[in-house]
């Protein structure tokens, strides 16, 4: 038998399984509405995802029908692009760690 759960204790201190096995249905439907937001989250991030592929594959065809490029200047466009990715990350990077 479980104890039940310390109206005192908040946050951290708070136990993570106060009672049951997470099995029942009626357990796995607040879970599920809890973690909202990070269903949310991970939406939006196979977005982009999705739509980033999708551009990048896709640049090519379009560069040969808007600028009459060859493959191989659409290739090297494709590796100064992916060149440019990481110091844009390592700036998102410091960013971030020098607001918080």
């Amino acid at each position: 038998k479980t104890k039940p759960p310390n109206p005192e204790l908040k946050g951290e201190g708070q136990a993570l399984l106060l009672e049951g096995d997470g099995n029942s249905p009626a357990e796995a439907e607040k879970t599920l509405y809890n973690m909202t937001p990070v269903i949310v989250i991970f939406t939006v991030y196979f977005v982009l995802k999705l739509v980033l592929e999708s551009i990048l594959s896709s640049s090519p065809m379009i560069t040969a029908y808007y600028f009459q490029w060859t493959g191989k200047l659409s290739g090297i466009f494709l590796a100064i692009l992916g060149l440019l990715l990481l110091p844009a990350n390592w700036l998102v990077g410091y960013l971030s760690t020098s607001y918080e």
